[in-house]
């Protein structure tokens, strides 16, 4: 301590402490407030942190490449079902074409024998004698010709 007190910076010091401690013990000190300005605009407006352009571009990246992955999704299904209707399509015109000839098969058999069991009544006819049912025997199988000549 007495290498404080015989040390002249430290007195003065000492000094500067004491002098400040009575002008602010005084009741005659005054304020001053001086007002400084604050930008109106950063004191009223939030500012949100905004994304960065990387984020951004990684953001609308991920989006687009979604957006592809359900495109392409989109059009092999597109692709799948063209190629079960075109099956179908196939397989529709293969069994109208069977029941066709499936048709004319069965009215083919059923007007040959038709035309079999005319021929076999005109022959019974004429072994009888029957004239009229010769005449109207005849008529049948005539018009049954026709038809077969009209169909061809």
């Amino acid at each position: 301590m007495e290498d404080q007190e015989n040390n002249p910076v430290m007195q003065e010091i000492e000094k500067e402490i004491e002098e400040t401690k009575r002008k602010a013990s005084d009741d005659n000190f005054e304020i001053e407030i001086t007002e400084e300005e604050t930008p109106k605009e950063e004191a009223t407006e939030v500012k949100e942190p905004k994304e960065t352009p990387e984020e951004y571009g990684k953001r609308v990246q991920r989006r687009m490449d979604k957006i592809n992955a359900q495109k392409a999704k989109a059009e092999k299904e597109t692709l799948a079902l063209q190629e079960h209707n075109s099956q179908m399509q196939k397989r529709l015109e293969r069994l109208e074409q069977e029941n066709v000839q499936r048709n004319q098969s069965v009215v083919q058999n059923d007007f040959a024998h038709r035309y079999d069991l005319t021929k076999k009544a005109l022959t019974k006819a004429v072994e009888e004698g029957d004239t009229e049912a010769q005449v109207n025997f005849s008529e049948q199988l005539a018009d049954m010709r026709a038809t077969i000549r009209v169909g061809e």
